[in-house]
């Protein structure tokens, strides 16, 4: 879905920021679903992906929040020098 949402040509950039926010706030909530499964291994690649999403995007904010919810994540699987790096 994402990537055919990117890939359209027609989208201002407004519904491009758009698009990149929805995108990184599903792969986010992807991740802190599966670190409350207590799954977390598989939890940081979507939470590393929103975080990229987030920078590809330009959003200095979006960025920050995903950054911020990958820490949860990784204080939530006992990784604190991780979480404090985030």
């Amino acid at each position: 879905l994402w990537d055919s949402v990117e890939a359209e040509p027609a989208l201002t950039p407004a519904e491009r920021l758009t698009a990149a926010r929805g995108r990184a706030l599903c792969e986010q909530l992807v991740g802190l679903a599966l670190a409350m499964r207590g799954e977390f291994a598989a939890a940081v690649p979507p939470m590393d992906r929103s975080i990229a999403v987030a920078e590809a995007s330009g959003d200095r904010w979006l960025h920050a929040v995903m950054t911020i919810r990958r820490a949860l994540v990784h204080l939530m699987a006992g990784d604190r020098a991780a979480a404090d790096a985030d």
